[in-house]
């Protein structure tokens, strides 16, 4: 093979064009671009083998080339139609079926050639003429030829009409570019169709030269006027289509191009162009003089009449520059701003009517906020007026019912007080329930401890399931003692109406409060706890269980009539719920009862552990034929290490005592079948071995059981009873007691009972007691009166009634209030202090306050005082003080007083006060809760009219009440409001909401006093 003159021209134009097609693939990224890649790459195929053809010597060589040149040229005349398609944007983008039926004969063609010794299909005879310059094959070519060449010639034919058509749509500025390509493209076409023709005499082949030109020529088209990066398409697309009108000014004024929306706007026409601006615009002023403007942009607004209607144009004049910035025209852009004109009025008219809305608006939350806080003092008001008679009912009634009654009057009267507790109870969710509707309720986080409040909450309802024998089970893991970051109120607030809704449909049976937590999260340190409230009560039926938690319904009403209540306790309850992500969820059959539970996440800290001490416990026996109790007391013994023995009646018990296995400690239930629980405690302490004499026992029993039962427990020497249910904590200060010396308790049992009283040495003391609470003032009379017998007790209610007194009988002592109506303990005593002055002999006065704040001592001393108590008022301390300034006169010991402790009803202190004194007690309890809630009252109706001064002053004396007949928990509650330094909206109030259901569970906590 020898390359001569024809060749090298070839293969320079295939290297050539290989690197054209490479960079426009690369460089160019219009829909065309890849197209016109792929032909200048087959082109140069095609030029390239043909190239070798006619240097090649052999017949062999050359009809070898001769078939490698079909790989280029079949495809040639595909890619010129696909190339035309999208450069013109016939086709925006080609799918993948449309370029198969496109390209499938172009590939047929290569496939045929190089089979086609097998069947003759495309050729049929070869022969090689060597005359000329170069060598020429002679084929005689068959019927797939032939439709290989009409392929090509068509699709060459529907390119350039496809080019011409946009040549045709064109702006004059384009035409010479799309020109330019038509004749690139018609170039191979009238060379293949005068090859095809004949016209040319054989020889050498010009079809691969007239590609080569071609494709130069399109190329040069292409990159010369850029029309990959800005085809004619694009120019249509942006210029033809556009939403707005489009005129082109020359330098001069004229007009040089437009679209057809300047017709539809302006009616312009081709016959325009060329024209000046004046000439063809005089309709158009505002136009005039802008159009060869030299601003930047010129931006106007014009009102045309068309008919009745008006239409509104932008007019936006833009400057037009060279590559050397000199200006060489300017475009004028027509915009329909008629709808953005008509929405503009529509919006000032809307904005207008807003306006006139927003000033309603206003002028109604105005009212409604009147309304609502009209509506918060009615409610306050009216809870405290509904209140306090219902109090002075409840008291009364239950004052009455301590009394010696007959059957049918305690009946009477017990109904009475029945009534109005269910009434009190509705007031109260009728009252949550507005506030929840309102969105008044708000949430307070604080830090709760769980096991607390759990035995909190069945503490409140243990009297209910205890009056109807019903089995009251708290089944919570000692591992639960935890602090967590909840809303205890509500909280609370939600499981006691649980609990009381599975007590109140329960006839026999138990009801179970279970708590069960999830392993706490490392990420957000919080805990995933379930509580859930089983009973063996009525039942749901299916149908029935979303209607229960509608607001005011049950699941029918002969519930309603049967059991009473408001239906509001549930729905209030969810809606509590739903304030914490959580919502109530029910299994229920009827006559298999029900469990109400809900899921809910907390923050969680680490709370005070329960006191693992070691014990002296390592085996216990349980008695109790509930099996649940009894799976609950081995899950809490097992913690603390004590192996457990179960027997479910005493037959049982008995015989695993005969098999003399000894046990550390036996825990007894009272109620029990066949033999009950104090029975079996008599027989093992009378009729089994000496051993069983002193064994450690503790007893379970209800909170109504009799005080006749506590006294035979004592006879048999049994110490340790707790009340059921069980709690956790309680049971666990049981074994370290148990655990501790036998004669060191019953050292503090004997102590406990050491009477408190004083020698008076046979004379008649006169103390006077200053203080505005009827309540304390009864406590303190009982207390002096039984530590100084036959004393003179002078009573006054306020600073005034107290000086009277004073300078009327010049008492021995004083017991002062400091926070009294009209003057208050310290301008009191200074006005006494002044009278002695005048001659009187220094009479001591003891302050007498709830108050613990820092320099409380110190004012009581520069008012005059002598000493200084803090409530509770206890015989104790009463005693140290009498005995202090009445006998041992001029000692300088100061006065001591007890700390109380966190409990709801200190019972036992106050009886050691008063002397056992059950009557006393109960009158003096009843008193002071009938005082507490009149203060209570007055307590929330000023904090609702933001009285901070009142309420403090309520506070203080709450507290002073508390203090004295040791309802120790609601007094540091009313202490911590007196000490507020401000009043929190949440806090205060949900510290208020505490009080009151403080309250309740003292009521509950009252019901186990004897009755007379």
């Amino acid at each position: 093979m020898t390359l001569n003159i024809y060749s090298i021209p070839l293969i320079v134009s295939w290297l050539v064009l290989s690197i054209i097609a490479l960079y426009t693939s690369k460089v160019k990224k219009s829909p065309g671009a890849s197209y016109f890649s792929l032909l200048l790459l087959f082109t140069g195929v095609y030029s390239l083998f043909y190239a070798f053809e006619i240097s090649s010597a052999t017949v062999e060589d050359i009809f070898m080339f001769r078939k490698l040149e079909s790989i280029g040229a079949a495809w040639i005349p595909g890619f010129f139609l696909l190339f035309s398609l999208s450069y013109t944007g016939r086709k925006k983008q080609l799918s993948i079926s449309e370029i198969v039926s496109i390209l499938i004969i172009p590939l047929i063609s290569v496939i045929l050639i190089f089979t086609n010794d097998f069947h003759n299909m495309y050729y049929s005879d070869i022969q090689i003429d060597t005359k000329g310059f170069v060598p020429i094959l002679i084929i005689k070519y068959q019927a797939w030829h032939w439709v290989q060449q009409v392929y090509a010639m068509i699709c060459i034919f529907l390119s350039i009409a496809i080019l011409s058509n946009m040549w045709l749509g064109s702006s004059p500025a384009f035409r010479k570019q799309t020109g330019i390509v038509i004749v690139g493209f018609m170039v191979p076409f009238f060379t293949l169709g005068a090859t095809l023709s004949k016209i040319l005499s054989p020889g050498l082949d010009p079809f691969p030269f007239s590609l080569i030109f071609s494709s130069f020529l399109v190329f040069i088209g292409l990159t010369r006027y850029g029309l990959l990066d800005l085809s004619p398409l694009a120019r249509s697309l942006l210029f033809e289509n556009i939403m707005e009108g489009a005129i082109v000014f020359d330098s001069h004024s004229r007009i040089v191009d437009y679209n057809k929306k300047a017709t539809t706007y302006m009616g312009i026409n081709v016959m325009d162009i060329g024209k000046l601006a004046p000439e063809v615009l005089s309709s158009w002023p505002e136009v005039l003089g802008h159009e060869n403007s030299s601003d930047p942009q010129n931006n106007i607004e014009v009102k045309r009449n068309k008919g009745e209607k008006n239409s509104w144009f932008n007019l936006n004049f833009l400057p037009l520059y060279d590559d050397n910035n000199d200006r060489k025209g300017q475009m004028l852009l027509v915009s329909d701003i008629t709808e953005r004109k008509n929405a503009q009025e529509e919006l000032l008219d809307l904005n207008r009517h807003l306006e006139e809305a927003i000033t309603h608006a206003n002028n109604m939350t105005a009212e409604a906020e009147k309304a609502n806080k009209a509506k918060s003092e009615f409610l306050a008001s009216m809870s405290h007026e509904l209140r306090t008679p219902l109090n002075g009912v409840i008291g009364f009634s239950d004052l009455l019912m301590q009394t010696n009654l007959t059957d049918s009057q305690y009946q009477y009267v017990k109904a009475v007080n029945t009534s109005a507790n269910s009434l009190l109870d509705l007031i109260n969710d009728v009252l949550d329930f507005s506030k929840i509707e309102a969105g008044k309720l708000e949430l307070y986080a604080e830090k709760v401890n769980l096991m607390e409040l759990s035995e909190q909450v069945v503490d409140i309802v243990k009297y209910k399931a205890h009056e109807k024998n019903l089995e009251l089970l708290l089944n919570i893991s000692p591992d639960l003692s935890i602090d967590i970051i909840a809303d205890k109120l509500r909280l609370r607030q939600v499981l006691v109406n649980l609990l009381g809704n599975a007590i109140k449909f329960t006839e026999n049976g138990e009801v179970e409060l279970k708590v069960e937590a999830s392993e706490i999260l490392d990420e957000t340190n919080e805990i995933e706890l379930t509580f859930s409230v089983r009973d063996s009560g009525i039942g749901i039926s299916k149908e029935n269980h979303s209607k229960i938690f509608e607001s005011f319904s049950q699941a029918d009403g002969s519930i309603t009539r049967k059991f009473g209540g408001t239906g509001l306790g549930l729905a209030i309850s969810n809606k509590l719920l739903h304030k914490n992500g959580s919502q109530l969820e029910l299994e229920s059959e009827p006559g298999k009862g029900s469990t109400f539970y809900f899921t809910i996440k907390f923050p969680v800290e680490k709370g005070k552990s329960i006191d693992n001490k070691d014990i002296n416990i390592h085996n216990a026996l349980i008695l109790d034929d509930n099996s649940t109790n009894c799976s609950i007391l081995q899950n809490i013994l097992k913690k603390k290490g004590i192996q457990t023995d179960v027997a479910i009646t005493a037959a049982e018990a008995f015989e695993m005592l005969n098999k003399e296995k000894k046990y550390d400690l036996i825990i007894v239930d009272y109620h029990m079948p066949a033999m009950d629980g104090l029975e079996f405690v008599r027989c093992i302490r009378e009729k089994f071995h000496s051993g069983l004499n002193k064994q450690k026992i503790i007893f379970l029993y209800n909170s109504n059981d009799g005080p006749q039962m506590l006294d035979e427990l004592k006879e048999l020497g049994v110490h340790s009873h707790l009340v059921k249910p069980v709690k956790v904590t309680e049971l666990f200060e049981v074994f370290d007691k148990l655990s501790s010396s036998e004669d060191k308790h019953k050292e503090n049992i004997e102590e406990m009972k050491t009477p408190l009283a004083i020698h008076a040495q046979n004379r008649i003391y006169s103390i006077m007691i200053a203080d505005d609470n009827e309540t304390n003032i009864m406590l303190a009379s009982a207390i002096v009166s039984k530590l100084l017998a036959g004393a003179n007790i002078l009573k006054a209610r306020d600073g005034n009634e107290a000086l009277e007194l004073f300078k009327k009988n010049i008492p021995d002592l004083v017991l002062m209030d400091i926070q009294m109506p009209g003057m208050s303990g310290y301008e009191t005593a200074m006005a006494i202090r002044n009278f002695e002055v005048n001659g009187k002999s220094h009479v001591p006065i003891i302050a007498l306050t709830a108050g613990t704040v820092k320099g409380e001592m110190e004012r009581c001393k520069q008012a005059g005082m002598d000493d200084y108590i803090t409530k509770p008022v206890i015989a104790g301390t009463i005693q140290s003080v009498l005995q202090k300034w009445l006998i041992d006169r001029g000692s300088s010991e100061e006065c001591r007083y007890k700390k109380c402790q966190p409990v709801h009803f200190d019972k036992r202190l106050l009886m050691e006060n008063l002397g056992n004194n059950e009557e006393l007690i109960n009158t003096l309890v009843t008193t002071a809760l009938s005082s507490l809630s009149k203060n209570l009252d007055k307590l929330t109706i000023a904090f609702s009219e933001k009285n901070a001064q009142e309420v403090k002053r309520c506070a203080h004396q709450i507290k002073g009440t508390a203090l004295n007949v040791g309802f120790n928990i609601l007094a540091g509650l009313s202490e911590q409001v007196e000490t507020a330094i401000e009043l929190d909206n949440i806090k205060t109030s949900n510290l208020l909401e505490n009080m009151k259901y403080e309250v309740e569970i003292l009521k509950h906590d009252i019901d186990v006093l004897p009755k007379n």
